[in-house]
């Protein structure tokens, strides 16, 4: 069942993950799923891993869909006994003072029944007697064997379970440990017994990442690591945290711990509740091509259901930080990704976040074009990234009668920067021109000019690009929406003097005329100034409506795959205070 877009989900869009302070400066990119998230999806893993449960003597285990239901007799030939069923785990990502990776598992027990051998008057143990010899008999077995006698009694009880037996049931109650995620790659002999599922994923991610580099790399290149824990170490008799109802007598409550730790030793199997699919080459490899990755487990003191578990990972020729320096960039991201009050509960459909650093996203995706156009390196900011053109300057200059010379400049900038907590790419910039004339009798210099034009001025410019989503389906794709019209004020003249005879000058021959032509054309300053920046803005319309129109990214998600065999698709496309591009994450059952 695909969730849909419910009115709760739609509200969700509006508000949802924007708030972190986080900045992604060690990572292009993180995934941060939220403890709720994780939990949700847990039942298809323990159900995978109680699968790969071992039985042994005195211990038998039945497979249901989403529990395990075991029952423990006290010895392998009485009927007495206890049957409970255990509910798929729960992970706790809120644990202090522990290790980076540990988390506390809980593990839900339910359904205690427990059945207990009557004491018999003696006539109830006489009658049971003579009907066990009744059957011995028939079975032409010797009486007086006592071995025999007994085991045949034992039957007789099992058969006669209302009769011989006590049934009860106790309160259910939770057990709680301590465990650490561990990161796993696959030996080459769990390689040759990978599932299907894996083989398809790894499939399947291959072809994402092959079409969108237009480049067939090898299978060599390409390998999933695993999310995982071990529980072969539990020790829930004498290590645990619970909280044991206190009418539940101890050695029944010992008895459950106990059979629970030799179930969870004797299962060799990873418990595996995350898996991602890379690809290990340096060579550049198109959106969500990771090259390596780290995992971060974040508590929310605000909100338990808010803590997250992030997959932090690096694309193309990124290296991911090693040994301590992966902890301390880890311990960067020291905000919640997810703000407690915008999860609401089960009913969310929200996972968590994706975030893309914004220098990936801005000097990967969005500034390319940019700088093809304007033909210039874009200067990196605090905030944002900024190009100043090569400026445009005309000078000529005539020695004559009359000496002149005038010299035309013109400069521009733009810088491009996104709007935290919205999904806006704010764009500005400026144009300033200044035009000279200056000229003067020959040998009469000193006596000053005989005319000159001053003229200065500036336009500056706004545009505002957003971003939107295809809609949150599995092809997700990310397009952009420029505003209709850039935004281009009049022009500010800030210095007009046309003084001497380039007042008077209507000779159009003349230099002075020339210049006169070019700096006022017998048009305004106002109009002048526009003229010759005219270049510089067609240029920025071009780079702003062209370059920046089109964004090359898609999020078709093939490399995380969550526990729960369904996919992680992204809605609502939002900047965070760091400038970090931010997504919605929702899970998709199959």
């Amino acid at each position: 069942m695909e969730l849909g877009v419910s009115l709760l989900s739609l509200l969700l869009r509006k508000v949802m993950t924007n708030d972190t302070r986080n900045s992604l400066t060690d990572f292009d990119m993180c995934l941060a799923l939220t403890q709720q998230a994780i939990n949700s999806q847990m039942e298809v893993a323990w159900d995978i891993w109680i699968a790969n449960s071992d039985f042994f003597d005195k211990f038998t285990r039945m497979e249901k869909k989403k529990f395990a239901s075991l029952y423990i007799p006290d010895t392998e030939s009485e009927g007495s006994g206890m049957k409970f069923e255990l509910d798929p785990i729960k992970l706790n990502l809120n644990v202090t003072g522990t290790k980076l990776a540990q988390v506390e598992v809980t593990l839900p027990i339910k359904s205690i029944t427990v059945y207990e051998e009557k004491d018999l008057t003696r006539k109830e143990r006489r009658d049971m007697e003579k009907a066990v010899e009744n059957c011995m008999r028939e079975k032409q077995e010797n009486l007086d064997d006592e071995d025999v006698f007994n085991k045949y009694a034992q039957q007789y009880k099992k058969d006669n379970r209302d009769q011989y037996f006590n049934e009860f049931y106790l309160t259910p109650f939770t057990i709680s440990f301590l465990s650490t995620i561990d990161q796993k790659k696959p030996s080459s002999e769990s390689l040759k017994k990978m599932s299907f599922e894996d083989l398809d994923a790894v499939k399947k991610y291959k072809g994402e990442v092959n079409k969108a580099s237009k480049y067939e790399f090898p299978d060599s290149v390409f390998s999933i690591e695993y999310l995982c824990m071990k529980f072969t170490d539990v020790d829930l008799v004498s290590n645990v945290s619970n909280d044991i109802p206190q009418d539940i007598p101890d050695k029944h409550s010992l008895k459950i711990r106990d059979s629970i730790s030799k179930l969870f030793n004797k299962n060799k199997t990873d418990f595996v509740f995350g898996k991602v699919v890379f690809c290990q080459t340096q060579e550049y490899v198109p959106t969500f091509g990771l090259t390596d990755f780290s995992f971060h487990v974040k508590g929310n003191d605000d909100y338990k259901k808010a803590s997250t578990l992030s997959y932090l990972g690096v694309f193309g020729e990124q290296e991911l930080p090693k040994k301590k320096k992966l902890d301390e960039a880890r311990n960067k991201l020291a905000d919640n990704w997810i703000d407690s009050k915008k999860i609401t509960g089960v009913d969310s459909s929200v996972s968590g976040l994706m975030a893309i650093s914004k220098f990936v996203f801005f000097e990967k995706h969005i500034l390319p074009g940019c700088t093809k156009e304007l033909k210039v390196q874009p200067i990196k900011e605090e905030k944002g990234w900024k190009y100043e053109l090569i400026p445009y300057e005309d000078c000529k200059s005539r020695n004559d009668i009359v000496n002149a010379k005038y010299l035309i400049k013109v400069t521009a900038w733009l810088k491009i920067k996104p709007k935290p907590q919205t999904n806006e790419i704010e764009i500005e910039g400026k144009i300033e021109t200044t035009a000279n004339y200056d000229s003067w009798v020959i040998g009469l210099k000193s006596l000053g000019r005989e005319s000159w034009i001053r003229l200065a001025g500036f336009q500056t410019f706004n545009a505002t690009i957003r971003l939107k989503d295809s809609g949150g389906t599995e092809k997700f794709q990310i397009n952009t929406e420029t505003s209709k019209d850039i935004k281009f004020s009049e022009v500010t003249v800030e210095k007009e003097e046309v003084q001497g005879l380039a007042k008077l000058t209507k000779n159009k021959d003349s230099f002075a005329s020339e210049a006169f032509k070019i700096l006022m054309a017998q048009k305004t300053a106002n109009e002048t100034i526009a003229d010759l920046q005219k270049k510089n803005r067609e240029m920025m319309k071009t780079a702003i409506k062209n370059n920046l129109k089109t964004i090359d990214m898609s999020l078709a998600e093939k490399s995380f795959i969550p526990p729960g065999r369904g996919v992680f698709t992204f809605q609502t496309p939002s900047f965070s205070y760091a400038g970090d591009l931010l997504f919605d994450v929702i899970y998709k059952t199959p």
